[in-house]
C-alpha cells in the first residue's frame, strides 16, 4: 500500500544496538553497519558541519533541515546497494542501518525505514523553529503516521480522530515558523498529506461511515488553515470515506 512508503518521513524505526551488527564505519559524521561510498561520507561530513552551526541562526537551522531531508534518499540507496554485514551475535535478521547528524536509514524486515534525527534537530532549533519541528515529529506518529492505528508489524488502519491533535499542532506551528523552515519541510508535508489522503483502509466498521466522515471533515478544517499547502488535501479528506475504494473494518498491511 502507498501508506507503507510513508515510513519516510516521516519516517521510522529505532533498532536496538544489541540487535544489530557492530558498525563498520564510525566517525563524528557517520555511523554505518555497512561500508558506504566516499560520496556518502562527504555528504555526511557536510551534514555534520551544518549541524554544528545550525543553532547560530534560523537560516542556518533551515539549511541543516533541508540538507538532512535531502540525505535520506542517497543514504537509502547506499545502504541498500551495500553488501549486507554479518549478523550480530544474537541476531540473524541481517538488519542494518546508517546515521548522520540529521538523517538515519535502517534496512529491516519488511522494508527500509527512513527518519530525521529528531533529537538532534530539537537540540539546535530556535524557539521560533522548535514548534514546527515538534509538530512534524508528532505527525510521524511512531513510524506509521499520526492517523494510523497500528495493527500489524508493517502498519495498520486509518483512524481519523488520532490525527486531529497532530494536525492542530502542525497547523498552528506552520503559521508562525520561519519562512525558510516552512520551505524546507514543504515537500515532506505534501508527501505525508498525500499518503494520509490516499489511505482508505479505515479501522471502523461500515456502520460508522458517517462518524468517520465527520472526523475527516474536522481534520479537513484544520488543513484548510494551512495557507499555501492544506486546501487541496482538505478537499480530498472530505470525500475519502464516501468513494467505492474505501474499506472498513480494515487491518492494514501485514
Amino acid at each position: 500500500m502507498k501508506r507503507a512508503r510513508a515510513l519516510f518521513l516521516l519516517l521510522l524505526v529505532s533498532m536496538s544496538a544489541d540487535a544489530r551488527a557492530k558498525p563498520v564505519m564510525t566517525s563524528k559524521a557517520l555511523t554505518s553497519d555497512v561500508r558506504l561510498p566516499d560520496a556518502i561520507v562527504t555528504l555526511a561530513e557536510r551534514n555534520r558541519a551544518l549541524f554544528e552551526k545550525a543553532a547560530t541562526s534560523d537560516e542556518a537551522f533551515c539549511e541543516f533541515v533541508a540538507d538532512s531531508l535531502s540525505l535520506l534518499e542517497p543514504l537509502d540507496n547506499a545502504v541498500n546497494s551495500a553488501t549486507s554485514p554479518p549478523a550480530g551475535d544474537d541476531d540473524d535478521s541481517g538488519e542494518c542501518g546508517a546515521e548522520t547528524a540529521g538523517a538515519a536509514v535502517y534496512d529491516v524486515e519488511g522494508g527500509v525505514h527512513k527518519r530525521l534525527q529528531w533529537k538532534n534537530l530539537r537540540s539546535v532549533a530556535s524557539p521560533a523553529s522548535r514548534p514546527l519541528v515538534l509538530a512534524m515529529q508528532k505527525l510521524g506518529g511512531d513510524d506509521f503516521g499520526a492517523w494510523i492505528d497500528q495493527t500489524t508489524d508493517y502498519g495498520g488502519c486509518h483512524r481519523p480522530e488520532r490525527a486531529l491533535p497532530a494536525l492542530k499542532s502542525l497547523s498552528a506551528a506552520w503559521q508562525t515558523a520561519p519562512t525558510c523552515l516552512r520551505e524546507a519541510f514543504r515537500a515532506n508535508v505534501v508527501q505525508t498529506f498525500t499518503w494520509m489522503t490516499e489511505d482508505q483502509c479505515f479501522c471502523a466498521a461500515p456502520a460508522e461511515r458517517k462518524t468517520i466522515q465527520r472526523q475527516l471533515a474536522a481534520n479537513a478544517r484544520v488543513l484548510s488553515q494551512m495557507a499555501g499547502v492544506g486546501a487541496p488535501f482538505a478537499r480530498k479528506l472530505r470525500g475519502l470515506a464516501s468513494g467505492p475504494a474505501a474499506h472498513f473494518s480494515c487491518n492494514g498491511p501485514g
